[in-house]
């Protein structure tokens, strides 16, 4: 069964904090990973860790996180003919703030 999963492609960053900040307080982080994120490639990867053929419709930028993203996606095994490349936008992000 192909599927086509139609939404968002983020990398997240993931900030470990010693607790979580109080409003308007900066941390210091001691560490950060960034890891795949977006409902839409969420959504594909575990369509494809279930077994589907699986094609991704959506949108990156132009910019240094559209590579680990797409990368991660295509070690997965999800198919990116769909995914365009803004040359004029960016990939979306989220930062996670784990205490």
């Amino acid at each position: 069964m192909t599927v086509a999963v139609l939404g968002s492609i983020n990398m997240d960053v993931i900030a470990y904090l010693p607790r979580l900040p109080k409003p308007g307080e900066t941390l210091h982080g001691p560490e950060y990973k960034l890891g795949l994120g977006g409902k839409g490639a969420n959504q594909a990867v575990a369509a494809r860790k279930l077994g589907s053929d699986v094609r991704l419709i959506g949108r990156v930028g132009a910019d240094d996180f559209a590579a680990p993203a797409l990368r991660e996606l295509s070690l997965h095994g999800v198919g990116l003919d769909l995914v365009l490349r803004d040359e004029e936008g960016a990939t979306g992000i989220a930062i996670i703030n784990v205490g």
